[in-house]
């Protein structure tokens, strides 16, 4: 059949799990109860996706979770996850009223091997997780973000788009777009300037497909708005980071 996915033979799938054309998934990798994966996407060796997440209420056994199959795990079209990386499904609706979310990973992403994204992170379009990069539950990382070798975040944080996070650094405050910070706990160092040729690619390619969209001139423009704190919507994303 043509585009059929391309399961190997010691994969587990459940059965309940949605795939699209064209995925492949590797020897060994788990896919857990309601996990829907888009096309072309590429699932390495030895993935984990859609475990129940690892969270304790004061006072509860670990994991105690009356219906933990309220939660999806979305993979966009054309991500890769690389070999053992752990993605969890998010808590169940009743243990985190705020912010339900699920887990989910957009298109273009790329995970590198051994990261961990944990119970209710998203990861937007085109970013990328280096090897053995930690995500706290609940951290949003924003298209283009970049996040290096060991480095991870708090829960709740945002890294926000096309921002740059050093080696082994510790993400306690949100990262503003385009930032570049390092060291534990993470602080700003500057701009990001490869971001910003990142956002000056995808802005090329998306005014191709969508004439219509006004973009500023040049990914400067967006620093400073960001800075100022104008909300500035790009390719379905807000870039006006939280506030610290």
């Amino acid at each position: 059949m043509k585009d059929a996915p391309s399961i190997h033979p010691s994969a587990v799938v459940a059965p309940d799990a949605r795939i699209g054309p064209g995925v492949m998934i590797g020897p060994n990798a788990v896919i857990f109860g309601r996990v829907a994966i888009h096309a072309g996407a590429k699932i390495s060796s030895g993935c984990i996706i859609g475990e129940w997440p690892e969270h304790r209420e004061i006072g509860q056994r670990p994991e105690d979770y009356t219906d933990p199959n309220e939660s999806w795990v979305v993979i966009g079209k054309d991500v890769t996850l690389r070999e053992n990386v752990v993605v969890q499904r998010g808590l169940p609706v009743s243990y985190e009223q705020k912010r339900v979310w699920g887990t989910s990973i957009e298109e273009g992403a790329y995970i590198m091997h051994g990261a961990h994204v944990a119970h209710d992170c998203h990861v937007g379009p085109f970013a990328t997780l280096s090897p053995y990069t930690v995500l706290g539950g609940h951290t949003l990382v924003q298209e283009g973000a970049n996040l290096g070798i060991h480095s991870a975040t708090h829960q709740f944080s945002t890294v926000g788009a096309y921002a740059m996070v050093g080696m082994g650094a510790m993400v306690v405050q949100d990262v503003r777009p385009f930032e570049k910070v390092v060291g534990v706990p993470a602080k700003p160092i500057g701009e990001n300037p490869l971001g910003m040729k990142l956002l000056e690619k995808t802005r090329r390619r998306i005014q191709q497909d969508q004439p219509g969209i006004i973009f500023p001139a040049q990914a400067e423009e967006f620093v400073e708005a960001a800075r100022r704190g104008i909300e500035i919507v790009f390719d379905s994303i807000s870039l006006r980071p939280r506030k610290r």
